[in-house]
């Protein structure tokens, strides 16, 4: 919501019809506890004022098309006080990929693609402070029936191991 007015998010977050739609379709009694809020940048930045008690922090957007959105997203990231640990991309779209493997400084791209389409894929930016490994044996594989695009990573730091999809 980069750029957009405090009354806009509050009118799109009115009465909490996203949580409230998510919950009615999933019977998971975490997820019902879980509390949803959507914050402008300003917001966000009061909220994580320092990195500091953060231990591993991930970000996830649906670029549609990093091609076409590389230039917002990093406008949006710049403007948010905290260094994500991990960038995740859905709908990263098969264009001048191999030209965003230096985007963003420090970090490492990992990404998949359709292999039917140009449309599709998911990428992953991964800080290079981090030891970084491809699980391949966990990717779901596409079906006539079902296209799935899916990157599973382990990823490690001194002794603590995390995974991404």
């Amino acid at each position: 919501m980069f750029g957009k007015s405090k009354t806009l998010k509050d009118d799109i977050c009115k009465n909490n019809t996203f949580f409230n739609n998510t919950a009615s379709v999933c019977d998971n009694s975490v997820l019902k506890e879980l509390e949803f809020a959507y914050c402008i940048d300003d917001e966000f930045n009061r909220m994580y004022k320092c990195e500091s008690g953060i231990e591993f922090s991930v970000f996830h957007m649906n670029i549609r098309s990093l091609n076409k959105n590389h230039r917002g997203l990093l406008l949006f990231l710049h403007s948010l006080n905290l260094d994500f640990d991990v960038i995740v991309l859905s709908e990263i779209w098969n264009y001048n990929l191999e030209f965003y493997h230096n985007i963003f400084v420090n970090y490492n791209f990992h990404f998949v693609v359709s292999e039917t389409s140009k449309v599709g894929g998911v990428g992953i930016f991964v800080k290079n402070t981090f030891v970084v490994h491809e699980l391949e044996h966990l990717q779901i594989p596409s079906t006539a029936d079902s296209m799935i695009e899916n990157l599973w990573l382990e990823i490690i730091r001194g002794n603590r191991k995390w995974w991404y999809l």
